[in-house]
């Protein structure tokens, strides 16, 4: 009869043991991911040539695992809600903006702070390094023509 006693206190202090465990274990592996949204973006889409707000211009968001769009209001300001799970604190986050094929684009991290970005076209410059790149062959076989004709001169003169 004792025995019975210290074998159902012995089999409750382990099932006990094994159900704080198991608890344990299961906050332990538990991603915490919430349900609501965590991650806030915003910010505002200026003209680069005129810093005036961009209106209708089509956002898209990238950080982490998540990529959305919307579009700016009429002061170009945008607003994004993600989930923690998806783009985390200090995360990088790309911006990009289009209206009418004018683009911008501007990243930073994902820390509450508001990402304003312009858009503009880019003037196309040529490419200087194309253009020393060419001039530096062009010059390098023109000397070595030069070269080679006051050589074969010389040998000529020998004979």
């Amino acid at each position: 009869m004792k025995s019975d006693k210290i074998k159902f206190i012995f089999i409750s202090i382990l099932c006990v043991v094994v159900l704080l465990g198991s608890v344990y274990f299961i906050s332990a592996t538990s991603t915490g991911t919430p349900l609501g949204p965590e991650t806030v973006i915003t910010g505002k889409v200026f003209y680069a040539d005129n810093n005036q707000p961009v209106d209708g211009a089509k956002v898209i968001v990238k950080c982490g695992l998540a990529r959305t769009e919307t579009k700016t209001a009429e002061d170009g300001t945008y607003y994004f809600n993600l989930l923690k799970r998806q783009c985390e604190k200090n995360h990088s986050v790309t911006v990009n903006a289009n209206k009418n094929g004018i683009t911008g684009a501007a990243t930073k991290l994902a820390n509450g702070e508001e990402i304003d970005l312009f858009i503009g076209t880019t003037p196309v410059v040529p490419e200087f390094g194309a253009f020393a790149g060419v001039v530096t062959v062009l010059g390098a076989v023109g000397t070595f023509f030069v070269i080679r004709k006051k050589q074969n001169v010389k040998i000529k003169r020998r004979f």
